[in-house]
């Protein structure tokens, strides 16, 4: 594996420990807003939910990449649509 693989397939690894603890704070932010304030916690909760989806998406591809030729039709691509708009 070359250097540069190596030390992305480290960062993918690492990346959803941060996230999970990234959408707690979101999550305990939705909680401690009201009004106008919660439908913005909301909507910012409802894009690191996006984000974890990519990241899951992202993590698939690198365990295996010969094995996911698309993803635009998968289960996973469907989720990444916005659904507070």
């Amino acid at each position: 594996m070359h250097r540069d693989e190596i030390e992305r397939h480290e960062i993918v690894q690492e990346l959803p420990a941060l996230l999970a603890a990234v959408q707690q704070m979101g999550q305990a932010l939705t909680n401690k807003s009201h009004g106008a304030e919660y439908r913005l916690a909301w909507e910012f909760n409802e894009l690191l939910h996006m984000a974890r989806l990519k990241l899951d998406e992202i993590q698939l591809e690198t365990e295996a990449p010969e094995d996911v030729n698309s993803v635009a039709g998968s289960s996973v691509a469907q989720e990444l649509r916005p659904r507070f708009f």
